[in-house]
């Protein structure tokens, strides 16, 4: 990968960050929490009620089961 481009922006909660970190990275860190969803709702199992919170609970029993 070659140097990073961009310009930095003083940031005053924090360290200075790049535009073109905020330009990809946002979108792709957007991507990847959506997909995650997605898997987590079409494997998980059933739960007993379509309540946010049983559905919270199912999604969490997969994402707690996966392997990296």
């Amino acid at each position: 990968m070659g140097p990073e481009r961009g310009f930095a922006l003083a940031d005053p909660d924090g360290p200075t960050t790049t535009v073109l970190d905020d330009v990809t990275g946002a979108p792709r860190d957007m991507i990847q929490s959506h997909l995650l969803q997605v898997v987590a709702l079409v494997t998980m199992l059933l739960p007993s009620a379509l309540d946010q919170l049983d559905v919270r609970d199912a999604k969490a029993q997969v994402l707690l089961r996966c392997v990296l």
